[in-house]
């Protein structure tokens, strides 16, 4: 019998997802995975990325399994159609849906749910209603005048969608414009197999990027997409940490998940490895899974875990190497070094943020990069842009502290916010002028102080040494080292972890400098 980790992951946390659902056929939001918006009522608007649901129920409903007891249940699917249903009503005049505002017109939020809901008519089998129809197609045009040029894997989203359009409406336009921009994507893809995410790779976001990228090829045999999974594969086959967790602080988007139906739709050497390491992350708790994401991305992610285990196949292999290598990636500044006693993973152009985990010992650091705090001001090193020198032995990173802000939201912007979108931002240019701009306050702000950092690291054979100082920051403040923390508004990243618990304290130091040797 096929292994069922995934599948049970997935069983688990059903409830957690009915919840979120409007189960009441009265009811005029009947259908609405938002709980915040039809019970607790505390926003107002339904965020249409939870309606990808809708496909989570439709997969569940369909697979007969011993220990599935939402197998063809008429209630599980009569909630599948009121949730693409729901999703049909909440779409804008531009065909655009919004995620985390009114009058968003989310280029993202179209595109994941649009793949979702068409999916899901295609697992159930069914026709659209003359509405979702005529919301399908709009969606489609939404997207196919649109190009994102600035976070790949929202395109590649849009490709999948586009492509499962064409299909469900029967109309090859759409299929057309999906090849095409398949063969740009392709394009934009880094020789070391990563995307840009905000200036550099990230290793969730570029596995979310390689399974829409999969869903098209499994339906297309296209092979512009399986050029671009195995590239994107060979690169990420030398994050996975010998304790079993992947991604983090050297990343751009400090993301620690992995989709796990992203290494199922092509398959070689480095695919199969990095199945096999999601598999035995999930199955341990390692990662995260159903059990332990956030009910937002249990809502967009969970039928990837169905789709995981449709596809999964008989492949298990260690995923680690056998012998120690020093890796390196100068194109995004990443350095990755697996020696007998310990493993690192360096990003010389992040603030010489780092992942150490000390093969003997157990020991585990997350180090973001130095930080300063004084008083309510806080200043960081780990953002993309340090100056950098290597050789065999020794990395030193020099850059300017950035002040961190951590901003909140509060009563007045928010209701400056509402205002302008209930009115200017109805026009869908003035709302994505606002969308960037928000993007590059909180994402990737360039601001810089007039303090300065530097980070020597020395690889030794059976230790590393860390050594920390900063300059220009003002009397009493405290130098933060061994930090994990991030200074990027990014959803899916800051989830908790096991091995959280497991990870050295942050230090806390009334002084200029700091030298650490971790073994």
């Amino acid at each position: 019998m096929k292994d069922d980790t995934y599948l049970l992951s997935l069983i688990d946390a059903m409830p957690r997802i009915i919840n979120q659902i409007d189960r009441n056929p009265a009811s005029p939001t009947f259908g609405c995975c938002d709980r915040d918006f039809w019970h607790y009522k505390i926003v107002d608007f339904a965020c249409a990325r939870k309606q990808e649901a809708a496909l989570t129920l439709a997969l569940v409903a369909s697979i007969k399994h011993p220990k599935n007891p939402y197998y063809d249940n008429v209630m599980i699917r009569g909630l599948a159609d009121a949730a693409i249903r729901f999703w049909s009503s909440i779409q804008a005049n531009d065909g655009s849906f919004s995620e985390w505002y009114p009058n968003e017109h989310s280029f993202v939020a179209t595109a994941f749910s649009l793949y979702a809901i068409t999916e899901a008519l295609i697992v159930s089998r069914r026709s659209p209603s003359p509405k979702v129809r005529y919301a399908i197609l709009d969606a489609a045009h939404f997207l196919a005048n649109i190009v994102e040029r600035r976070v790949q894997n929202q395109e590649s989203g849009a490709i999948a969608a586009l492509h499962n359009a064409s299909v469900v409406l029967q109309e090859p336009i759409f299929a057309a414009i999906a090849k095409d921009r398949m063969a740009s994507l392709v394009r934009q893809q880094h020789p070391e197999g990563w995307f840009k995410e905000y200036g550099g790779p990230d290793i969730g976001y570029l596995s979310l990027t390689m399974d829409y990228v999969g869903k098209y090829h499994d339906k297309t045999g296209d092979k512009n997409a399986e050029a671009l999974i195995r590239r994107a594969a060979s690169f990420m086959r030398w994050f996975m940490h010998p304790d079993g967790s992947i991604g983090g602080v050297y990343t751009s988007r400090n993301t620690e998940y992995l989709i796990p139906s992203a290494f199922e739709h092509v398959r070689d050497e480095n695919t199969v490895r990095l199945s096999s390491f999601c598999h035995n992350g999930v199955r341990s708790g390692i990662l995260p899974s159903c059990r332990t994401l956030t009910d937002r991305y249990l809502m967009y992610n969970g039928y990837t875990y169905a789709q995981a285990f449709l596809a999964q196949r008989s492949a298990s292999v260690k995923p680690s190497f056998a012998d120690p290598f020093d890796k390196r990636f100068p194109g995004c500044g990443l350095r990755v070094v697996d020696k007998k006693s310990y493993f690192i993973v360096i990003n010389e152009k992040k603030g010489g943020a780092f992942f150490f985990n000390g093969k003997r010992t157990g020991t585990v650091v997350q180090d973001s990069g130095v930080a300063v705090s004084i008083g309510r001001t806080a200043f960081h090193a780990g953002y993309l842009g340090s100056a950098s020198s290597s050789d065999d032995g020794s990395i030193t990173v020099t850059g300017s502290l950035q002040p961190i802000k951590g901003q909140t939201l509060s009563p007045i912007k928010n209701a400056a916010l509402r205002i302008f979108q209930s009115t200017f931002g109805i026009s869908g240019l003035l709302s994505k002028t606002v969308k960037e701009r928000l993007r590059d306050r909180v994402i990737t702000p360039t601001n810089r102080s007039h303090s300065k950092f530097s980070r020597s690291i020395i690889l030794g054979d059976d230790s590393v040494t860390v050594s920390d100082a900063v300059e220009g920051v003002p009397d009493g403040s405290t130098l933060i080292v061994g930090a994990k923390q991030s200074t990027q508004y990014v959803p899916s990243a800051r989830l908790f972890v096991p091995n959280d618990a497991l990870a050295q304290p942050p230090l806390f130091l009334k002084r200029s400098d700091f030298r650490r040797v971790l073994r």
